[in-house]
């Protein structure tokens, strides 16, 4: 059972991966942004957004109802997209 569990985590993670480099990251570039996977747990699909995404006032706009649109039509295992933290914004 738990390699079932795997093998279908596996595979939403290669569809979410095609669905951003396919649909999500041509856009992103094509306005001075760069869309970085970070993961996938429990439903939820982790994300950075740089370049010019980092300083966009749209930026929620674009995750909600650009990227997380696009990924949960593609894959239903996907209940939400959310940014990562990044550690090194920390130090």
């Amino acid at each position: 059972m738990m390699r079932e569990a795997t093998t279908e985590a596996a595979h939403a993670e290669d569809v979410i991966k095609r669905l951003l480099d396919e649909q999500v990251r041509p856009y992103v570039a094509s306005h001075g942004g760069e869309l970085v996977y970070a993961g996938f747990s429990n439903g939820v699909v982790y994300v950075y957004l740089r370049g010019a995404c980092e300083r966009c006032s749209a930026m929620n706009v674009t995750l909600r109802f650009g990227i997380e649109r696009i990924v949960r039509r593609g894959c239903a295992d996907v209940d939400r997209v959310e940014l990562a933290s990044d550690p090194a914004a920390s130090c």
